[in-house]
């Protein structure tokens, strides 16, 4: 016999009951397996219909995903300053990611951001301090040397956002 409802079963009494699985934890937002069994909806009362226990399901999974949206909304933003995001996150993982000698010939550019954005918090840099930025690298380089140090401020910056520490690139 095919279940005519995702998640609502019956035991071997004939009790009609759902069951859902959830994979993150709503108040915290950790990866964490959470199961909900039920044989009765919010109000106590036994299900009498499938169509009943799969609604209860339906509003649970509404319920459960509200949680996770506001969770989420209110998780603090990890406000770091540039220079602390650079030195402890962003640089050790592109020290992993290429060969030593890329990463030798690299740090001073990298040094270069540090200095303009150091005590800067990440989520305090605006799209015209990014501007001005690369306006004075266009000023102070060749043009192919100042679009390389640009797209690197912009893939720090990406990898900001990817980490959650930024909601949104400012480049």
């Amino acid at each position: 016999m095919s279940k005519k409802y995702k998640c609502v079963s019956r035991n071997k009494k004939g009790k009609i009951y759902y069951e859902v699985e959830f994979s993150v934890d709503p108040t915290t937002g950790d990866r964490k397996r959470i199961r909900i069994k039920s044989y009765k909806d919010q109000f106590g009362i036994d299900f009498k219909t499938e169509k009943q226990a799969f609604d209860e399901v339906c509003r649970i999974r509404t319920e459960y995903n509200a949680k996770i949206a506001c969770a989420s909304a209110k998780r603090p933003q990890l406000d770091i300053p540039f220079s602390k995001f650079m030195e402890d996150v962003y640089l050790p993982y592109y020290k992993k990611t290429v060969q030593s000698v890329t990463y030798q010939t690299a740090y001073p550019q990298y040094k270069t951001f540090i200095e303009v954005f150091a005590d800067k918090k990440l989520s305090e840099i605006n799209v015209r301090e990014c501007e001005d930025f690369r306006l004075s690298l266009m000023e102070d380089y060749s043009p192919t040397y100042a679009k390389g140090l640009w797209c690197k401020l912009k893939k720090c910056l990406n990898y900001a956002e990817r980490l959650e520490y930024i909601e949104n690139n400012p480049c």
